[in-house]
């Protein structure tokens, strides 16, 4: 349950910075937290298949990497740091890639 929410409240927060910055990986980020939110429900209501769960089990890292990510890009973004905005979306890309989200 708590997880629904954070997962909305990033969704909101990913809405918000998609709209504004042309540099953002909205379309990775939009893939990623489709899968991570239909994957964590299936997990949930213990109908994932095993391949369901390693997919998840896989793309979790980054679920939690991206939560921790999220103040620095909000001070970047209030403090108009664009050199560390694109540094901060370039490390994200990067990571989405490994994942199998380019």
């Amino acid at each position: 349950m708590l997880d629904n929410l954070i997962i909305k409240d990033i969704l909101a927060v990913l809405g918000d910075l998609m709209l504004r910055d042309k540099d953002y990986p909205k379309r990775q980020l939009n893939e990623y937290f489709s899968d991570y939110e239909l994957l964590k429900q299936k997990k949930q209501a213990d109908i994932a298949t095993r391949e369901e769960l390693i997919k998840l089990k896989k793309i979790d890292g980054f679920y939690k990497y991206y939560k921790n990510i999220q103040k620095a890009i909000k001070d970047a973004k209030e403090k108009d740091n664009n050199e560390r905005l694109k540094e901060y979306y370039s490390r994200i890309k990067k990571i989405l890639t490994k994942y199998g989200y380019d």
